[in-house]
């Protein structure tokens, strides 16, 4: 009997802590909702931080109620929200309030841990959790990264990181081979050259290793030693770098004489958080030459930060004229531009089918509202806008939240924006992709001549 007692008593203080933690837990929520999120968030989720903490200490093997409501609450308040047209926003929501779904998805997550009969990587099932909830949405622009592709994926949209500043390939043999090496960076200053092979870092060699592998060994942190050795004509050197921050280029320009006139012209790879300062910065080199008219290239560029995108167009576009309109579910919000710079040259965009999402923003602008020629093939048609939630282990989920329309309010998803001077790329440049064979390049140019 006294064994029956003691086990109902325990249950009874069980479900009064859980009913405590709950309550706890609720009016922490609530403090966040009707409090200024901006002024008010750090101390509340420092308190919710704590009292998770705790809590979580009580059992480490199970995936508890309390840890999926912090991947979705705190990372809503506090992830950085970024689309393929990257936009940035704070979300308050209503829908945490009934928990019954979340304990039904604890529940099943544990009984698989308790009781199936082979041993499970509790971190595979839990992204096997968010990756089966992403694919109910059946859209293939809702999905999950891992810590690995997270910072991966943050390095090419930031548009710089910390390292030597090269690019590698591997090559046939296992070792990789230097690919590219960037400008005033400490590669270019430790004079490694292009076709170097990397054979060892920090006398470790390195045959067989993924890039990746490598990858994290040379980079990751400011200031950091690393020592490389390379095999150039067939002898070994070392050399001694240390790690700085990396821009990575994503803009390349030149000019362009034909027939008495100079035309500008700018590619852009990548709509990262630089890329409009490096826009800009080619782009007034570009003036100062006296360019007659630009040519802007965004083909294979499938986009980037919606807020580089915005000041790249803010440099030709004034306040009374309309470069994109955002639709959350059903409400149209107008972006106009801002510039007060009288740049009244001709501008032609260069698409294809790889134009996707900025790249198509930028291309419609320029049709709608500027009249410019877009030259090339039909743009990818991806309309629609993913935030980017930045989760507590440095994974991330990305997901779909809302539409943009062009200019004039077309919608493009799934369509595309139609050039005004279709050309397809010659075979001749597929085989060998150099400016003579560029015929689409060429039309522009064409047209800009006469």
């Amino acid at each position: 009997m006294d064994s029956q007692k003691k086990i109902i008593n325990d249950y009874e203080n069980t479900n009064k802590k859980k009913k405590k933690e709950k309550e706890t837990f609720n009016s922490i929520i609530k403090k966040v909702e009707k409090e200024n999120l901006i002024n008010k968030k750090k101390n509340y989720f420092k308190e919710l931080g704590n009292f998770i903490e705790q809590k979580l200490k009580l059992d480490e093997q199970k995936f508890n109620l309390l840890e999926l409501i912090l991947l979705v609450v705190v990372s809503f308040i506090f992830g950085i929200f970024i689309s393929e047209a990257f936009i940035y926003n704070n979300v308050k929501s209503d829908k945490f309030e009934s928990n019954e779904v979340l304990s039904e998805i604890e529940k099943v997550y544990n009984t698989i841990l308790d009781e199936y009969y082979q041993d499970i990587d509790q971190k595979k099932l839990k992204e096997a959790a968010v990756n089966g909830m992403l694919s109910y949405l059946n859209d293939g622009y809702s999905v999950y990264f891992d810590e690995e592709t997270s910072e991966q994926f943050n390095e090419q949209v930031d548009g710089e990181y910390y390292g030597i500043g090269l690019e590698m390939s591997v090559g046939g043999d296992g070792y990789p081979y230097i690919s590219k090496i960037f400008d005033n960076s400490p590669a270019s200053d430790a004079d490694l050259k292009i076709n170097d092979k990397i054979i060892k870092v920090e006398n470790q060699d390195i045959k067989n290793y993924s890039l990746t592998e490598i990858s994290s060994l040379i980079k990751g942190q400011e200031n950091k030693s690393v020592n490389i050795t390379i095999l150039r004509d067939e002898r070994n050197l070392e050399k001694k770098l240390v790690t700085r921050k990396i821009d990575i280029p994503s803009v390349e320009s030149k000019i362009i004489e034909n027939n008495d006139k100079k035309i500008g012209y700018i590619s852009i790879s990548i709509f990262a958080l630089n890329t409009d300062e490096q826009f800009k910065t080619k782009l007034l080199q570009l003036e100062e030459s006296s360019i007659d008219s630009l040519i802007i290239d965004v083909r294979n560029n499938v986009g980037g930060h919606l807020s580089t995108v915005t000041n790249i167009l803010n440099l030709f576009f004034t306040k009374d004229e309309i470069l994109y309109q955002i639709d959350r579910k059903g409400k149209i919000e107008k972006t106009y531009g801002t510039s007060t710079d009288d740049r009244n040259y001709k501008v032609i965009v260069l698409t294809n089918s790889n134009s996707a999402s900025g790249s198509e923003i930028l291309a419609s602008a320029f049709k709608e509202v500027k009249n410019s020629d877009i030259i090339g093939t039909k743009t990818f048609g991806k309309g629609t806008v993913q935030k980017l939630i930045e989760l507590e282990n440095g994974s991330m989920l990305k997901i779909t939240s809302e539409t943009w329309l062009t200019s004039n309010g077309n919608t493009i998803n799934k369509v595309g924006v139609e050039p005004t001077v279709e050309i397809e790329l010659s075979d001749d440049y597929k085989i060998k992709p150099i400016e003579e064979n560029d015929n689409q390049l060429k039309k522009a140019i064409e047209i800009l001549s006469n």
